[in-house]
């Protein structure tokens, strides 16, 4: 089974909406897909606990916030769209030009192009894609409230194998 540790974290944020990227290392994964790796990492302690936003790992107050919109432990491999970079480019444009977005739509623009300019220096070619949008609204695999309160809400996740890093990028728009 392989042990994700946090290497680093970084946020992109535009008013209501941001991304949060987390890079974690991993050990223990000799002879296991790219598949297998993202499954074991999504139902990690890792992804559910380290990947949460700073301002959530470090409330002492213990305010409540939204969680994850996926109720992971129902969420599989299946459910994910394997694309290139250039489909993930093309996901991203396709969504920021989709919606009556309003002045919001200049926010997700600002954040999509940080995302891209990121992706510029990313040596891997696939990336694994999870929007709440592909499930009907009653699919036990989304989180109530999250899945009303989340205007959009996704996982970007990739994997560099040679430096044995696993990046996820959780996309919210509350």
């Amino acid at each position: 089974m392989p042990v994700f540790e946090l290497k680093s974290q970084k946020e992109i944020d535009e008013n209501y909406q941001g991304i949060n990227i987390s890079e974690f290392t991993y050990v223990n994964s000799d002879n296991i897909s790219e598949e297998n790796l993202i499954v074991s990492f999504i139902h990690s302690k890792s992804f559910a606990e380290d990947s949460r936003r700073e301002i959530i790992k470090n409330d002492t107050a213990n305010r409540p916030f939204l969680r994850q919109a996926f109720e992971i432990n129902l969420v599989s491999i299946s459910d994910f769209k394997q694309l290139d970079k250039n489909g993930i480019k093309k996901f991203l444009d396709d969504y920021a030009e989709a919606d009556d977005w309003g002045e919001d739509g200049n926010d997700f623009i600002k954040i999509k192009d940080g995302f891209i300019e990121l992706l510029k220096g990313v040596e891997s070619n696939y990336f694994y894609l999870l929007s709440k949008e592909w499930f009907e609204e009653t699919d036990e695999k989304l989180r109530e409230p999250e899945n009303w309160i989340y205007t959009y809400y996704f996982l970007i996740i990739w994997i560099d194998k040679a430096n044995k890093i696993l990046t996820v990028s959780e996309w919210t728009y509350d």
